[in-house]
């Protein structure tokens, strides 16, 4: 099995393919050894050792990802990007009030302020904000609504964007923010004014994602209509782990409680969910391999619905 694991290690470096693929992989055959375990049970055996590899593969495609090496003078002022959306925009509160919208980017290309230009690829994760001039009429301004639509998977951009790097407290023990967003892809942060922002056209990613965004999306959508704002909220943050909308306050008193682990998305919804479906399919009269299969496939669906954090991938 370890050396299985491994072999799937160093395939994913020279193979790669989107998580999807490997996760759909090691299910049909996890499916095929479970079906010829009975017959054949060498065959079944050597077929979970691929199921195994696949899953390695998996692993692979989230290790964290290393810095990019980019010019010390993209930090120096403001360089024109054209990128496309690798997440959603969310809209939150600024600090000084008026809404702002943060979103991930990979860039196509930089233009550095000192005219250079920088085409390795690299992500960003920016702040898209307004000022008293970017609004349409006085009744936008006091609203504070962001003059722009909410960016979405795919969508490609030019926009003019004051970059830098995250930084670490060095204090003993300090969360390490600058590996955390590594991890993410994210190389830089960065600021752009809502004025600046300019949509390409063209589509820029893979499809498997963008299904899995607009699924997000409207599970999200489907929440808000049938509770109110506040409560939406929540159970967005418990059913699908979507916190971008919970009110500073109420995190603050789940935090004092000691009761956060409630919002975020992991063993206990997959457990909770597990069980759900494994009784439903049990009841349907179906066998206990099938029911096990079905329930890993649900499983799975779940994952990828909630963007495949690190909690519940584990616990799947």
């Amino acid at each position: 099995m370890a050396i299985a694991f491994g072999c799937g290690l160093v395939a994913a470096r020279f193979l790669w393919h989107p998580p999807i693929d490997w996760i759909v992989a090691s299910l049909l055959l996890m499916a095929c050894s479970a079906g010829l375990s009975r017959r054949r049970p060498t065959a079944a055996f050597f077929i979970a050792l691929l199921s195994v590899a696949m899953t390695g593969a998996l692993a692979q495609e989230f290790r964290p990802t290393h810095a990019v090496a980019f010019p010390r003078g993209l930090t120096d002022g403001e360089s024109v990007v054209v990128a496309h959306v690798i997440r959603d925009g969310v809209v939150q509160r600024g600090m000084f009030g008026g809404e702002q919208q943060s979103l991930d980017l990979e860039t196509e290309s930089v233009r550095l302020p000192d005219g250079s230009d920088f085409t390795q690829p690299m992500g960003l994760r920016l702040s898209i904000y307004a000022r008293k001039s970017d609004y349409e009429d006085e009744e936008q301004q006091a609203a504070g609504t962001l003059p722009i639509p909410v960016l979405h998977y795919g969508q490609r951009l030019q926009l003019i964007a004051k970059l830098h790097e995250p930084r670490n407290y060095h204090n003993p023990g300090a969360w390490d923010y600058r590996g955390y967003l590594l991890a993410q892809g994210i190389a830089l942060l960065g600021n752009a004014r809502v004025s600046s922002v300019q949509v390409l056209p063209g589509f820029a990613g893979h499809r498997w994602t963008a299904w899995q965004h607009r699924a997000r999306a409207a599970v999200i959508r489907r929440i808000h209509e049938l509770w109110p704002a506040e409560e939406a909220s929540l159970f967005g943050a418990v059913v699908i782990g979507d916190r971008s909308e919970l009110d500073g306050e109420v995190k603050t008193n789940f935090q004092s409680t000691g009761t956060f682990h409630i919002l975020v998305v992991s063993g206990m919804n997959v457990g909770i969910l597990a069980f759900a479906f494994f009784w439903l399919f049990r009841r349907l009269r179906m066998g206990d391999v099938l029911a096990t299969i079905c329930t890993l496939i649900a499983s799975f669906g779940y994952a990828w619905l909630t963007d495949l954090g690190s909690p519940i991938l584990r616990a799947v």
